[in-house]
Parts: structure tokens; C-alpha cells; sequence
């Protein structure tokens, strides 16, 4: 496995730092992480299981900061290749509309490397912004969900800014409800949840998987539920890898 540190910087000027791990042989296949609220590029345990056994599997792994990072999270700015004054983002800045400039960065970033197969993964929030992303793009690629949040009751101290509310208002567990737009995303999409997710506000796991395979209704739905996992899978970290690399391999 190849690692290398990245540098992006996106076309309002934001560097956005990351980890690019690849496999001794050359793939033209990357999975691009969407970390979630507050998060980064490294910090949760998952990640070193996934730079493993990606790029074992033959698929390289990008795993980057996007404007959600940590609170108050100090993003530099570069204009014409130089250095400038730091801006405060983070979870209590950001606008949730503004994730399609930075993951629109890390897909052109993909791409300029020589992946033509591009595979979206969020965790929590980020799920949030993969598929606003895919919505606006209309985003043709496979989709990787872990733990997608009900934004209004996953944790009412997180005041998380949008231009328009019901954009980032998607899996709607509380009440059911489905967004039209929901039925424009096609394609393959694997949703992981364990049963220990606090931010998951059921207790039948199963029926929020059952909620989003109808949502998606013109896509190819996968859903795992790991028994007794956290909202961050931590001890079951091998667990939710194979499931994905099993996913991807089927």
C-alpha cells in the first residue's frame, strides 16, 4: 500500500487536506470518504481498517477534510499557489450546500489522478452530503451510506446551517417521509447500520433500512444491520470492511 498526503483546493479557495492510500498495482477505482459532523480525515478507527483492506481489494482510498471538520476548524485559503489568511469553518460555520464544491474538488482531484471509477462513502452527516451531491450532480457512481442521520433528532445541540433546511433534511425516520427527488438517483447504494447507533432513532434497525430501499426506489439497495455496533463502529471495524468489500466484489 502506497500513501501519500494531498493538498486540494477548491474553486472558492479552501485547502482541503487528506490521505490518498493505493494499492502497489496501479487501479483506476478510488472510494472518496465524506467524514460527518465535526470529524476529519483520519480520526476514526475505521479508517485504518479501510486503507487496509481497500486497497487490498484492489481499490485506492481517499479520505480528505471537508468544511465540517472539527468545530471551529481553520481552513487555508490559496490564491495563485500562495498562502493566505486562514478562514474558521468547521461544523458551527458551514453551509450544508457548500459540500458539493468540496466534494466536487476530491472527484476532480480523482479523476486528474487516473480514476475513472469513482465510489462515494459518507458517515453520519456526510451520508447527508453524498447524496445532496448526487442529487445536483446526478451522480451516476456507486453509493456507500454508514449511518445516515436523521438530522432533526440525531442531536438537537448540533445547529447545522443551510441555505434551505429541507437540502439537508433527508432520511426522514421520524415521520417517514420520502423526497420525490429520491427516485432520480439510480445505481447500486449499500447502507450499514448497527443496532447501538444512538443517532438512529429506532429501536427496529430494520425499518430504517426498509424506509431508505423504498426511498431509493430506482436504485439497487444493499443494507447490513451490525448487531450491537456504535455510530462509529468501534470493535466492529473489521465487520462493516467486509461487508463493503464483499458489496463492492458482488
Amino acid at each position: 500500500m502506497k500513501t501519500r498526503i494531498i493538498r486540494m483546493v477548491t474553486s472558492d479557495n479552501l485547502r482541503l487536506d487528506g490521505l490518498l492510500y493505493e494499492p502497489e498495482i496501479k487501479t483506476n477505482k478510488v472510494i472518496i470518504h465524506v467524514h460527518g459532523t465535526s470529524s476529519d480525515f483520519y480520526r476514526t478507527e475505521y479508517i485504518e481498517t479501510m486503507s487496509e483492506e481497500f486497497t487490498k481489494a484492489g481499490y485506492a482510498f481517499l479520505t480528505f477534510n471537508n468544511r465540517g471538520s472539527g468545530l471551529e476548524y481553520s481552513f487555508k485559503r490559496v490564491v495563485d499557489r500562495k498562502i493566505g489568511k486562514s478562514i474558521p469553518i468547521g461544523s458551527r460555520n458551514e453551509i450544508f450546500e457548500d459540500c458539493e464544491i468540496d466534494i466536487q474538488t476530491a472527484i476532480d482531484f480523482g479523476k486528474n489522478m487516473g480514476f475513472t471509477e469513482i465510489i462515494l462513502q459518507g458517515h453520519s452527516y456526510g451520508c447527508n452530503k453524498v447524496i445532496w451531491y448526487a442529487l445536483e450532480k446526478d451522480f451516476k457512481g456507486e453509493i456507500i451510506l454508514l449511518a445516515p442521520v436523521d438530522v432533526k433528532r440525531a442531536d438537537s445541540k448540533t445547529k447545522r446551517k443551510a441555505r434551505n433546511d429541507e437540502n439537508m433534511d433527508m432520511f426522514r425516520y421520524r415521520d417517514k417521509v420520502v423526497s420525490p427527488r429520491f427516485a432520480n438517483i439510480s445505481g447500486n447504494i449499500l447502507i450499514e447500520i448497527g443496532t447501538d447507533d444512538k443517532y438512529i432513532p429506532h429501536n427496529n434497525v430494520q425499518e430504517c433500512i426498509d424506509y431508505l430501499a423504498k426511498a431509493f426506489s430506482n436504485a439497487k439497495v444493499t443494507g447490513h444491520i451490525i448487531e450491537n455496533a456504535n455510530h462509529n463502529y468501534h470493535g466492529y471495524e473489521n465487520e462493516l470492511v467486509r461487508n463493503i468489500v464483499g458489496w463492492l466484489k458482488d
